[in-house]
């Protein structure tokens, strides 16, 4: 069965210019043909509305264990602990089945 995930980040006030576009990046290349990904984008939130979340990831997966995979996966761990963690504020995701 198909699962759509998507998460959204806030981040402090001081966080440099420089993470987002990195961060977004980063998954970017991560995912780059990896097996179970259906559909994957992520980025900087426009900044329309001033309780918007920072930065969002909206991304399909063939199946649950395609989703576990990646998030699991060390190379993602590394990339959110890196670019993410430091200055995370909220994080807020969810799963549905497609």
């Amino acid at each position: 069965m198909p699962i759509c995930h998507i998460v959204t980040l806030s981040f402090t006030a001081d966080l440099p210019a420089e993470v987002m576009p990195q961060l977004e990046q980063r998954l970017t290349e991560f995912v780059d043909g990896r097996a179970g990904i259906v559909s994957y984008t992520c980025g900087i939130d426009l900044g329309l509305h001033e309780s918007n979340a920072d930065f969002a990831i909206a991304a399909s997966f063939d199946s649950m264990t395609a989703l576990e995979a990646y998030t699991s996966h060390p190379r993602h761990q590394a990339i959110i602990a890196e670019f993410a963690r430091p200055y995370l504020v909220t994080r807020s995701a969810a799963q549905f089945e497609l």
